[in-house]
């Protein structure tokens, strides 16, 4: 289990690293953002809430982490994406697309300080 755990981690923060870099890709072009950033912030919160389903499972099994602040950075996580969505709503185009890259770069530090955190 802690080999899927690492898995879906680092599976994360590619998702999350291509998202920023198509978010600040789009917003140089002054566009808002389109399916790909939106498909890619999407599939970051549905493998960050897998991957914390497989943690509870494994603290359920008695693997804890080494500092219980693992906890909530991996809830963290997975609402990243969604709050800076829900800040996007109604702003200019192109701050849409900066604000989702805004959202992907927190992610990936949030993903450092798990991986600090962790196993």
């Amino acid at each position: 289990m802690a080999e899927l755990h690492t898995a879906l981690t680092a599976a994360a923060a590619v998702i999350a690293a291509a998202a920023l870099v198509v978010g600040l890709g789009l917003a140089l072009r002054g566009r808002g953002p389109d399916r790909l950033l939106v498909g890619l912030l999407a599939a970051l919160v549905a493998v960050s809430a897998a991957n914390g389903l497989v943690g509870l499972a494994r603290l359920a099994a008695g693997d804890s982490p080494r500092d219980p602040l693992h906890l909530l950075y991996g809830a963290a996580l997975v609402v990243v994406a969604p709050v800076a969505a829900g800040l996007a709503v109604r702003r200019p185009p192109r701050r849409q697309a900066i604000l989702l890259a805004v959202g992907a770069l927190v992610a990936l530090g949030i993903l450092l300080r798990l991986a600090q955190t962790g196993g």
